[in-house]
């Protein structure tokens, strides 16, 4: 099956398609009917042929409808609490367990570790504070520094 869009002007980018400008003729066999009818008239093109018969549209193959596997297992674990409860788990059930549990944790008793064994001490007392800025005292000479300074910077 042929394609054949005589209008000039349009970049298509189709599905199934590469990228193409028209005016053009594209073969088209391997690409769904439907949604190439779709996209030509979501880019405004309504003057079109299509050449050639369909070999046939051939529809994929139905899957058969597969449990999900989460499913299947969280069914396993569902059946399992029924045999051990002899009924079905309610929610009560499971608020009963967790209230248990909490009180067996609050009755416990955890050593907590010493927060002070693990922050590292950092002995001071041989810094000294250093002064980094420079005050020009009114009247002092300072052309000595500035020449020390030309030289360091290579100025003659």
């Amino acid at each position: 099956m042929i394609l054949i869009i005589k209008k000039a002007g349009f970049f298509l980018t189709l599905t199934g398609l590469k990228p193409f400008r028209t005016p053009a003729e594209v073969d088209i066999r391997r690409t769904d009917l439907n949604v190439l009818r779709l996209e030509l008239k979501r880019y405004g093109i309504t003057e079109y042929e299509i050449i050639g018969e369909p070999f046939s549209e051939v529809k994929p193959p139905k899957r058969k409808s597969q449990k999900n596997p989460l499913a299947e297992k969280v069914d396993a674990i569902y059946k399992m609490m029924q045999q051990m409860l002899g009924k079905e788990p309610t929610v009560e059930h499971h608020y009963h367990s967790a209230v248990q549990t909490l009180d067996r944790l609050i009755e416990e008793k955890f050593d907590e570790p010493d927060v002070e064994e693990f922050i590292p001490e950092i002995d001071v007392s041989d810094l000294k504070e250093v002064d980094l800025e420079y005050r020009i005292e009114e009247g002092e000479d300072v052309t000595d520094a500035a020449e020390e300074l030309r030289k360091l910077k290579g100025d003659s």
